[in-house]
C-alpha cells in the first residue's frame, strides 16, 4: 500500500470527526477480508482509555484504519510506547495523533495527588498519576488537558525509535466530551 501524507491523514480525521459530529457517520463498515492478512492503519493514536472517548468513532473510521493505544490520561508509560514502537516498525502510518479529551479523570487525579508518590502503599492509579502530575502541576482542568497532550509528545518522540528516522509528525488533539469536536492543537 502506498503511504499517505500526514496532511491526508490528519483530514480524514477531521472529516470523520465532522461527520461524527454532526451524525452522519458512515452507518456501517464493510468487512474487509484484507484484514484478515494483516493491517495498514493510515494514523496511530495514542488515547485515554475512558469510555467516553471511542477512538474510532470518534473519527468515524472503520476496522484497519487506525492502530489506537489507550490507557488512562494517554500516560507515556512503557506498555504505551512499546505498542507504538511496535506500530512504528512495523505498519507505514502517516502520523500519530495524541488524543486528549476534557474532564479527563486521570488528569483530574494528577492535579489533586498528594506531594509523595514515593509513599509505601501507592495505588497503581496513584502511580500512573503521579507519571502525568508534573505536566499538569497547578493548571486549571482545562488547561491541564491541553499541558498533558503538548507534555506527552517530546518524551513519546524521543524514547520511540523510528519516529525520526521515519519523519513521522506527531499532532495534539483534544477531545470535547460535550461537544463531540477534535480541537487539533497548533504548535
Amino acid at each position: 500500500m502506498t503511504r499517505i501524507t500526514a496532511e491526508e491523514a490528519l483530514r480524514r480525521l477531521k472529516d470523520g470527526n465532522r461527520r461524527f459530529v454532526s451524525g452522519t457517520p458512515r452507518t456501517s463498515f464493510p468487512r474487509r477480508p484484507e484484514l484478515a492478512d494483516g493491517q495498514d492503519p493510515f494514523a496511530i493514536v495514542l488515547g485515554c482509555a475512558d469510555s467516553r472517548v471511542p477512538v474510532e468513532t470518534v473519527f468515524d473510521q472503520g476496522p484497519g484504519d487506525l492502530f489506537v493505544v489507550r490507557i488512562a490520561g494517554h500516560a507515556i508509560l512503557p506498555a504505551l510506547l512499546g505498542s507504538v514502537e511496535i506500530a512504528v516498525a512495523h505498519l507505514d502510518a502517516a502520523v500519530i495523533v495524541v488524543l486528549g479529551h476534557t474532564n479527563c479523570a486521570a488528569v483530574g487525579a494528577a492535579l489533586g495527588a498528594p506531594e509523595d508518590f514515593g509513599a509505601e502503599g501507592q495505588s497503581p492509579a496513584d502511580w500512573l498519576a503521579s507519571h502525568i502530575r508534573p505536566l499538569v502541576e497547578g493548571l486549571s482542568p482545562e488547561e491541564a488537558v491541553v499541558a498533558n497532550v503538548r507534555g506527552s509528545i517530546p518524551p513519546l518522540r524521543a524514547a520511540v525509535p523510528g519516529i525520526r528516522e521515519k519523519d513521522l509528525p506527531i499532532v495534539g488533539a483534544v477531545y470535547d466530551v460535550s461537544t463531540r469536536e477534535v480541537g487539533f492543537l497548533e504548535d
